[in-house]
């Protein structure tokens, strides 16, 4: 065979390779939606009847509404926590989540940056129940006091001034070893038309307080060899409870004690290792803490580490099975696609199959176009 041929062979195997590895990439987007697990079990709150038990505590999960710049508001939902150690005023903060306040591409990917209006048109209503027995309290997020983190999506910001005694902060989860298996809820503003009301009066709309209490459970913590595909997912439980649009930023809180178990940021679909699960997600207390005491890059160095050792262990068992092992154990590739039903076997197989005839049919081309 002469070099030509030999050099032409080469840039085949090269080119298959890469197109082999590309249809072998995780492909990652995550929902900050939420999910509706099995039946739908969010209820409408109902302060002076079926939910009273829970009157208290709603006082502490808040309505966050933001005014942008071209008219349209766009709401998260909050937890009410204790002031920062260093305020001379001691005044109360809300946690929340940073995709809550966050800019987007021109794809409408949320970027790390905040918006401009983030704070300075934000405004916080306390009581927003659907009940007009219930005043409702709005309070306003002081600038400049807005932080947040894009990797465990936390936000947190401080109120203008202190509330009422009756607006109790809420306290973090202090054993994150056992929170598996926790009976939870959350109150929250989900986006469902039929419970939205005025403010004050106005003729501004938004969704009033909604509980999720049914079928309410923490599953756990994602395995490490599925954080690759997801930096947040070192920080986070998995849980059944139902969120939708609008409960993003709320508190999953421990029934018992009512304690903060995590913050919630969305839903996430994986599909991996043959597998194909559906769970709604929060950020655990263990990282909040970290990320309020100014903690968590340490702490995020360490995961990401953690996640670098998972991947090379991922792709070490990709290259070490043999086109062989591989075809035996289609479907069941080592690559993860997050929010698809589907894998990249299927182009992967089509590709083992199509390049040596390729190559040997494109080699006779050639030797055939060089005799004449």
């Amino acid at each position: 065979m002469s070099f030509k041929y030999l050099r032409f062979n080469l840039i085949l195997v090269i080119f298959s390779s890469v197109l082999l590895a590309t249809g072998c990439k995780d492909k990652v987007s995550l929902t900050k939606s939420g999910y509706i697990i099995s039946k739908n079990d969010i209820e409408l709150f109902q302060p002076n009847d079926k939910h009273k038990e829970y009157l208290d505590i709603s006082k502490s999960t808040p309505l966050i509404s933001t005014l942008l710049n071209n008219g349209n508001r766009k709401f998260c939902s909050g937890a009410l926590i204790g002031p920062d150690e260093n305020d001379p005023l001691k005044r109360p903060r809300i946690l929340t989540n940073f995709h809550c306040f966050a800019k987007v591409d021109k794809n409408k990917k949320i970027i790390d940056e905040f918006l401009d209006e983030a704070c300075a048109n934000t405004d916080i209503h306390f009581n927003f129940n659907i009940s007009n027995s219930v005043d409702t309290l709005t309070a306003e997020c002081t600038e400049g006091q807005l932080k947040g983190d894009f990797i465990t999506d936390l936000a947190v910001f401080t109120l203008s001034e202190n509330l009422p005694k009756e607006y109790v902060p809420l306290e973090l989860w202090d054993e994150d070893s056992s929170i598996d298996g926790r009976e939870a809820f959350i109150l929250h503003h989900p986006d469902i038309k039929q419970n939205f009301r005025p403010i004050d009066g106005s003729k501004v709309n938004l969704p009033a307080t909604a509980i999720t209490e049914t079928d309410c459970k923490v599953i756990g913590d994602f395995p490490k060899d599925e954080w690759p595909l997801d930096p947040v997912l070192a920080f986070s439980t998995k849980h059944d409870c139902d969120l939708i649009h609008g409960s993003s930023g709320s508190a999953l809180i421990d029934k018992q004690s009512n304690k903060i178990l995590g913050i919630n940021w969305g839903g996430i679909e994986i599909t991996f290792k043959n597998q194909h699960t559906k769970n709604n997600s929060a950020t655990k207390a263990t990282y909040i803490r970290s990320f309020l005491n100014n903690e968590l890059e340490s702490v995020k160095e360490k995961s990401k580490q953690e996640r670098k050792a998972a991947d090379l262990e991922k792709q070490k068992n990709a290259t070490s099975n043999s086109t062989q092992k591989f075809l035996d154990k289609s479907p069941a590739a080592s690559c993860g696609t997050l929010r698809s039903p589907y894998n990249n076997n299927a182009l992967q197989l089509i590709l083992l199959i199509l390049v040596p005839f390729l190559a040997v049919l494109t080699r006779s081309a050639i030797l055939n176009k060089t005799m004449y």
